[in-house]
Formats: C-alpha cells, sequence, structure tokens
C-alpha cells in the first residue's frame, strides 16, 4: 500500500523497542508447499486462524523474496514465485477452484541509465544521470541516431505561442511554469524532446530534482536539468551561427505480462459473490514481507481454513459463493483490481459479471509494528469516486468490525477510504467494500497510544511520534517486521466478519436497502475506471510520484 512518505526516518521495529517476532525457520522453496492445519476441528473460521499458519507462509515469502534479488516487485523472479506459492499451495491443500488472470503491464523501470549528449559548435559533451540530468516521472523513450537541434523556449513556456517554433525540435525551457501545463504545450507544439532546466533563482535551485512530473501519456522524452547545464545550451542556441544539438537515449524494460490469482469455493450462489482480495506484489525496495505478504498471508489462510471446514460434517456452507483474489500491481497504482474489475464490467458470463458480486474485502498491510486496529470507514469514503449506492453498506460492514474488536475488548480506530488501495475500482462501480489497515508511514498519535495502553496493558500500545510501520517501502520489511499480536487478532477479525456476512439469508437487501444498479453499460463503465483518474487519486494518497506500469 502506499500512504505516506518517511522522511528522514531511519527506525526499525527494534529501534522502537516493539516486540516483534523472529521467524528464523527456514523452508524449502520446492513446488510442494507444506500443509499447515489444526487436527482438531474449529467450531468458527476465527477459531481456525492460528499464527503457526500466517508465519510459517510469512517464512515462505521472505525466502522468496531471498532467492530473488531481496524483492517481490511485479517482473522480478521474487514475484513470479509468490504467484506459483499462492497457486500450488491452494491447488494441493484445498478444492477451491484456481484461475490466474493475465493482464499486461508496461514499465517505467529503466533498462539502462538514460543518455544525454550536447553538441555545441560540434563540441560533444557527455552528461551525467543523476547528477546533471534526471528522468521526469512519465517520461516517454527516445534513441536519438544523430544529434536533434535545441530550441530555446522564451518567457518560461506558459503561453501556447511561446512554442510556435518548437516543432520537430528538443525544446529547451526554464523552470517556472506548472511541469504539466510545459508538457501539453511541448507535445502540441510537435517536439521529438524537452528539457527543463532549473533557474538558479536561490541556492536550492541549481541542482537537477528528482520527482518532477509530466502527463502519463507523454510519448516523449521528458529531462529535468541542472541550472548550469541548461544555461550553457540556452546560451549558445540563441546565436543562430553556432550549432547546438543534443542525443537523448532513454530505454525502459520491455512490457510484462503479471497476473492476479482467484480462488473459488465450489459452493454457494455465484450470482451472488462475496470478494476478499489483497495485493501479492511488493515494492523494489525490500521483501514486502509487512506490505503486503501479511495481507497475502492473511488472505491465503482465509481461503485454506475456510475450505477445510466447508469440508467438515460440523460446518455448513455459505449460501453465498465466496472468491480470494490475490491482485499483481497494485504498488504501481492498483492496476491488477482495476483490470479485473474492468473486465468484470464487460462479462457476459454468469458468475464473472459486476453483478454478480455482493461486496469487497481489502486486507493490506496487517501486521505494522507499531500497529493500530484499523477498520476502513464507509462514512469516510471519497463521495467524487464512489458510487452511493456503495456507502450504506459499507457503513454496516465497519460497524461488524468494530463490534468484533469491542467484544474482544480490544482497542479499535476507522479510518478513512482513500485512492491508495485495491478497494478503489470497486467502490467505483457501486460495490460495497470494508477491511483492515494496521498502518503504515503515517506517525503514532499520543492519543491513541494511551488508548491503546489503557485497554491492552502499559508498554503494549506502541511508540508515539513514530511510523506504525517504520519499515514501510524499505528493505528492512522483512519476517521480523511483523507484530504477531496485531497481526493474529486482525486476520481472526477479518474471519468472523466473512463468516458473519455469508450467513445472513437477506446479505444483498441488506447492504443495498435501495435499488442497485445491475450490470453498467460501456460507456458508464469506462468513466467511472478512467484509468488517469485512478493513477491522480493514487499519486494524491502517495503524497509522491511513484513509477507507473501502464497498460
Amino acid at each position: 500500500m502506499l500512504l505516506f512518505t518517511l522522511t528522514g526516518i531511519a527506525l526499525t521495529a527494534a529501534t522502537l523497542g516493539i516486540v516483534v517476532r523472529r521467524y528464523p525457520k527456514e523452508i524449502d522453496l520446492t513446488t510442494t508447499a507444506p500443509e499447515i492445519h489444526s487436527t482438531v476441528t474449529p467450531k468458527t473460521l476465527a477459531d481456525a486462524i492460528t499464527i503457526d499458519q500466517m508465519s510459517t507462509h510469512l517464512d515462505q515469502l521472505q525466502k522468496i523474496a531471498n532467492l530473488g534479488g531481496g524483492t517481490r516487485a511485479i517482473g522480478t523472479a521474487g514475484f513470479n514465485n509468490t504467484l506459483d506459492y499462492i497457486t500450488t499451495y491452494l491447488t494441493q491443500n484445498t478444492n477451491l477452484l484456481v484461475k490466474r488472470q493475465y493482464f499486461n503491464v508496461s514499465t517505467s523501470r529503466l533498462a539502462s541509465n538514460p543518455i544525454l549528449i550536447s553538441y555545441l559548435n560540434n563540441q560533444q559533451i557527455n552528461y551525467t544521470y543523476q547528477t546533471n540530468f534526471t528522468l521526469m516521472t512519465n517520461s516517454g523513450s527516445a534513441n536519438f541516431g544523430t544529434g536533434v537541434r535545441v530550441t530555446v523556449i522564451p518567457d518560461i513556456g506558459c503561453a501556447e505561442d511561446n512554442w510556435l517554433a518548437a516543432s520537430g525540435t528538443v525544446a529547451l525551457v526554464k523552470r517556472g511554469c506548472n511541469f504539466v501545463d510545459v508538457a501539453n504545450f511541448a507535445a502540441k507544439s510537435g517536439v521529438v524532446g524537452l528539457m527543463i532546466y532549473n533557474d538558479g533563482a536561490d541556492c536550492d535551485r541549481y541542482a537537477t530534482i528528482t520527482g518532477a512530473s509530466v502527463p502519463s501519456n507523454t510519448t516523449y522524452p521528458a529531462l529535468f536539468l541542472s541550472y548550469p547545464l541548461g544555461l550553457a545550451p540556452a546560451n549558445a542556441a540563441q546565436n543562430t551561427s553556432i550549432n547546438t544539438s543534443v542525443v537523448i537515449n532513454v530505454a525502459y524494460i520491455s512490457a510484462r505480462s503479471v497476473g492476479n490469482i482467484c480462488a473459488d469455493t465450489l459452493s454457494g450462489d455465484p450470482t451472488k459473490t462475496i470478494v476478499v482480495g489483497s495485493h501479492s506484489d511488493g515494492v523494489l525496495a525490500g521483501s514486502g514481507i509487512n506490505d503486503n505478504g501479511s495481507g497475502s498471508v492473511a488472505n491465503l489462510v482465509l481461503a485454506t481454513n475456510l475450505a477445510r471446514l466447508f469440508q467438515t460434517s460440523t460446518y455448513e456452507t455459505y449460501p453465498y459463493r465466496v472468491r480470494f483474489c490475490w491482485w499483481g500491481a497494485e504498488e504501481v497504482g492498483l492496476l491488477g483490481s482495476y483490470y479485473h474489475v474492468e473486465q468484470a464490467g464487460l462479462s457476459s458470463i454468469v458468475g464473472e459479471r459486476l453483478e454478480d458480486y455482493l461486496m469487497y474485502f481489502n486486507y493490506d498491510m496487517l501486521g505494522s509494528p507499531n500497529f493500530f486496529f484499523g477498520i476502513y470507514d464507509g462514512n469516510r469514503t471519497n463521495p467524487l469516486t464512489t458510487l452511493p449506492q456503495a456507502i450504506n453498506g459499507s457503513i454496516k460492514v465497519s460497524e461488524l468490525f468494530r463490534d468484533w474488536f469491542i467484544s474482544q475488548r480490544l482497542p479499535w480506530d476507522y479510518t478513512a477510504f482513500g485512492g491508495g488501495s485495491d478497494y478503489v475500482p470497486f467502490l467505483r462501480v457501486g460495490i460495497v467494500s470494508g477491511g483492515l489497515f494496521s498502518g503504515a508511514g503515517g506517525l503514532k498519535p499520543q492519543e491513541q497510544r494511551d488508548r491503546y495502553d489503557q485497554m491492552l496493558g502499559r508498554g503494549q500500545g506502541g511508540v508515539p511520534g513514530t511510523p506504525t510501520d517504520p519499515c514501510y517501502h524499505r528493505a528492512c520489511d522483512t519476517v521480523e517486521n511483523i507484530n504477531p499480536f496485531g497481526y493474529l487478532k486482525m486476520v481472526q477479525a477479518a474471519a468472523h466478519v466473512l463468516e458473519l456476512i455469508a450467513r445472513r439469508d437477506d446479505l444483498k437487501t441488506w447492504l443495498y436497502p435501495s435499488t442497485r444498479h445491475s450490470q453498467l453499460d460501456k460507456s458508464s463503465l469506462h468513466k467511472l475506471l478512467n484509468k488517469n483518474d485512478i493513477l491522480k487519486e493514487f499519486d494524491k494518497e502517495t503524497g509522491v510520484p511513484v513509477e507507473h506500469w501502464l497498460k
């Protein structure tokens, strides 16, 4: 999950003084996953959940990350082996119907460092990536075989008539106008490249910067230059007797196929489906054990324990089909869940249509070391991007989670549905949603720590003023970054509410007391699932530019 930036914070669970459990056990990474279950038949799904089940799976994900270069990000062996592990475990240990769903994404991950070479009166100067220039987020690729003429854009490029001479050239413009406006003017004028250079207005405006962004549909290369680098060709290009040109080469890793996994119960009405989801990918920076190995494993133990209970004589099956899904490419823009919802909106196959989905549970980051028991609040959905029909039921689901924590004499907190996890496309098309979240980079408030201390015992409420997950999106997000007490309670809460929801006879009318829209027409679907809008919401939630992998 992407929520906050950790700036200047170099804390780990150990330095916080939070007691987390080490999982030293090594499990061979083979095609045969270990079976993990109790010999005693539990009475409820929540009773079936144990920390040993989850720790064994987390160990396996850690081993997968270690063997895959320390990451489980999409496009890596770690991610592909994660999907294989989940699929193999489900097929060998359950009777669930397991399917993979593939979608293509292209990547802004560079195949090599970009190249920038300038020619001033045929004098060649090679520049250093990250020192003299950076690549703007969403830049297009380029492979200039020879130098392309540079055109200096006057008046910082804030007006369309500044760009009249830019067609077929590389535009060089001083920083000062909104980057997106500059990029749009550049595209409209027909440039083959864009270079924005810092303005030198202050001591902190000489160097290059990272994270500057152009629109996601940009097709030309877009670079940001330091002030000294930009000034030299800018001065030279003003003199028409001097030949000023540049070579720009930007190459990305080619498009890849990314997978979702869904596993369905064999019983239950497929036209009345409850979806339980979590994302299976991590970020490049680390193993991604809390984000989101914890959610992936929660989903896995829910699925396997429910399948096992359904095969006993004492546990009654549900009238609704339950579909457990693991989404790919969440960390780069919710692409897996987006694709799944989009395909369901276009499908006419019974059991695969949007109208067949009653509700969605989302589990993302459940084991944060400095945790809080966060419940997604149906009262705090985004009113601009959530269809009204989803709100009433989402509030009711929030209250079921709240009631469980109260019944267990545990503290709890509501947290907003933002734009940073896989519930977004479901809410956008009007599907009731709920879920849990134990925190990312946000700081724990003093009031929350005191309240948790009072209910859990002195010293158990965490550390105020520090991140709920100090290893969020960092290399230290390993199996040592999990709080087993908080994690177990979160997954037991998930099990309880799933069981409670799935035992209701009147679930559809309970979730949607007023009329629910049937399958959306294509025009409405594309409007609701506009990818640029989802990415903008995602970027706003994260607070930082991200590497988008765009379909």
